[in-house]
């Protein structure tokens, strides 16, 4: 994959510790990035309805959920950055679209890889992703299983 322009890249994480490891493993990736920061969601929100970027970063790890009509446009080109805290939230953005979602627990192959997948304009899940999702889908259908169980005796 060769860029001769300059990528848009938007990185919102809260903690300046975490900002600072995503940029620094950008950087190694050896593509040419325009990179911009926020510290705050409105500082993101602001960022994100003012340019067009080519890649987003974003964590997921603070209570709360995102703006997702403000999210839509930009969801494919979106790499999330989830703790177990944001988990449900990132998993929810994934569903709706964004190209990758990797736990922070991740080693930064993991990450690179889904930053480079969502250039590619492809989608990636981690494992740490899929275990939970799986997780999920099972205990949900667990918990189907009996209820129908439980609605047979009254029938």
């Amino acid at each position: 994959m060769k860029h001769d322009t300059p990528l848009k890249v938007l990185i919102f994480d809260m903690h300046p510790i975490t900002r600072k490891g995503i940029r620094l493993m950008l950087e190694n990736m050896a593509l040419p990035m325009n990179l911009t920061e926020a510290a705050a969601k409105h500082q993101f929100y602001k960022y994100l309805t003012s340019s067009d970027f080519d890649l987003v970063i974003l964590s997921v790890n603070e209570p709360g959920t995102f703006d997702s009509r403000k999210l839509s446009l930009t969801l494919s080109k979106t790499a999330l950055l989830y703790t177990e805290e944001g988990a449900e939230n990132a998993i929810g953005l994934m569903t709706l679209g964004a190209g990758a979602c990797m736990s922070k627990k991740c080693v930064d192959a993991e990450l690179r890889t889904g930053i480079l997948a969502v250039l590619a304009r492809r989608r990636h899940t981690c494992l740490y992703t899929r275990a939970l999702t799986d997780a999920t889908h099972q205990s949900a259908r667990h918990f189907d299983i009996h209820a129908f169980h439980a609605q047979r005796r009254f029938i």
